[in-house]
């Protein structure tokens, strides 16, 4: 079976949802700004350098943000 077959992408994707929701969770505490719970506008927002980021896709984002 080739290794894009509709099964094999099909199968992958509770693993891509999982870690795109940790990312987001990481992402969020790291741009509050202040200590603010809820980022309701882009003020409230640090600004993020996502270049890092793209890098610890295949670990756990926890053992950067949470040392």
């Amino acid at each position: 079976m080739p290794a894009f077959a509709f099964r094999h992408i099909k199968d992958l994707h509770p693993v891509f949802w999982d870690k795109s929701q940790k990312l987001v969770k990481a992402l969020m505490s790291v741009a509050r700004k202040d200590g603010k719970e809820n980022i309701e506008s882009i003020k409230d927002a640090k600004v993020i350098e996502i270049g890092g980021w793209g890098s610890r896709a295949g670990t756990s984002y926890e053992q950067f943000i949470f040392p």
